[in-house]
């Protein structure tokens, strides 16, 4: 911290004080002598030889490779230059549907620039022997307020059971369950392209809107629906487009944050809980779009440290849509064969079991840190802790599919 130029006899108000630092994310991006300019005063002789001593340790073969493999296991992505080639976890991938999957993908770094981010992928797969891609380019107009403009297209192969829509679903859980039986999961090819922008209107409440066009074509033959059900010579629909625009709001007072490279990462909030509302509004007629809906999704959750007692984390989700629609556009709860405990999911439902036109869901789990097994003498060698996990669900089931 550098302590100079300062300001006196000129108060603020008591709100100013809330906050313990405010850190400029341009702090995170300087060359490799900034500090030879930027330093107030002269470093000792000493000091430079600490300073030169510790350099010298960093080149040490060793310390560098196992930097790198630290580094890559954390984040995900391998370092080359301007560029980070990952996900490591989406590199390789067997299923039923593509068989040996395939996929080399990239983000530029702030060596690269801080201003301008691409990011994308390329994948193959062995069995239906198709291509698949994605390209993602964002503009910052500010880093302060983590305000950014942006466009998108991607040709991949996405899942009804496992949704690249719903904002609960992890994206590293969503890589390891491309493993195995996708014909589970209703895959189907989906072509899209998107637009969206993103700020932070003020400290603690973010907005974003996106506009998408993508076409529905699937991979099995087991999904058809009646465009217009209430006529008898409606056409029956085996692919479709649809093009809509999300308003997602996202409430999360006193939310900390970390900044590896050019993203942001969530440190959760000291007290509040964090609210996210979503809405969806199926525009038809608009290029080409088949469907005309609306859907409401909300979830709120929250960390709570409760002293000796341990900690709980809940997450409470709710859905609603008044349309009707086919399957693809309701509400699936996340189902789970993998070995993989999924936080946002139903680990002992099955893929596609339940669709609903609106659901509630409570997720709680409470770990007791030591509480009971600290006080078991075999249980407290053995270092192991005890959890309560509940996730009760009621839904409304499909009243409104489209048959």
């Amino acid at each position: 911290m550098n302590n100079q130029n300062f300001e006196v006899n000129k108060p603020h108000p008591s709100q100013h004080y809330d906050e313990k630092f405010v850190l400029n994310q341009e702090a995170y991006i300087y060359t490799s002598g900034y500090w030879d300019n930027a330093r107030p005063d002269s470093i000792s002789k000493q000091e430079e030889q600490t300073y030169a001593m510790i350099d010298s340790i960093r080149q040490i073969r060793g310390v560098r490779i196992w930097t790198d493999v630290l580094s890559t296991m954390i984040s995900g992505y391998k370092t080359v230059g301007k560029v980070d080639i990952g996900h490591i976890l989406n590199t390789y991938a067997y299923n039923n549907v593509e068989g040996h999957r395939l996929e080399l993908g990239f983000r530029t770094n702030t060596d690269f620039s801080s201003r301008y981010i691409l990011r994308g992928f390329l994948a193959y797969g062995s069995r239906d022997q198709k291509l698949k891609y994605g390209l993602d380019f964002n503009y910052f107009l500010s880093r302060k307020n983590w305000a950014f403009l942006g466009v998108s297209r991607s040709e991949n192969i996405d899942r009804m059971g496992v949704s690249s829509d719903d904002f609960r679903i992890n994206p590293l859980v969503s890589s390891v369950l491309r493993w195995g039986n996708l014909e589970a999961q209703g895959p189907y090819r989906r072509e899209q392209t998107a637009f969206f922008a993103q700020a932070d209107l003020i400290k603690g409440l973010t907005q974003r809107i996106e506009l998408r066009n993508y076409q529905f074509r699937p991979l099995l033959d087991n999904f058809a629906f009646y465009l217009k059900p209430n006529e008898v010579d409606s056409p029956v629909i085996r692919t479709y487009t649809n093009s809509d625009i999300i308003f997602e709001t996202r409430l999360a007072r006193q939310e900390e944050f970390v900044y590896p490279g050019n993203d942001r990462v969530s440190l959760g909030t000291r007290r509040l809980p964090i609210l996210t509302f979503r809405y969806t509004w199926g525009l038809s007629n608009f290029l080409h779009s088949d469907l005309n809906y609306h859907k409401f999704e909300m979830n709120l959750e929250q960390n709570l440290r409760l002293g000796i007692f341990g900690r709980t984390r809940y997450q409470v989700s709710a859905g609603l849509t008044p349309s009707t629609l086919p399957i693809s556009l309701l509400f699936v709860p996340i189902g789970n064969r993998s070995f993989v405990y999924n936080y946002n999911g139903f680990n002992l439902l099955d893929f596609l079991e339940f669709t609903n036109d609106r659901y509630a869901m409570l997720n709680l789990e409470h770990n007791f840190e030591g509480l009971i097994a600290n006080r078991l003498p075999l249980l407290r060698k053995l270092k192991l802790r005890t959890l309560f996990i509940t996730k009760p669900s009621s839904v409304v089931y499909a009243q409104k599919i489209l048959p």
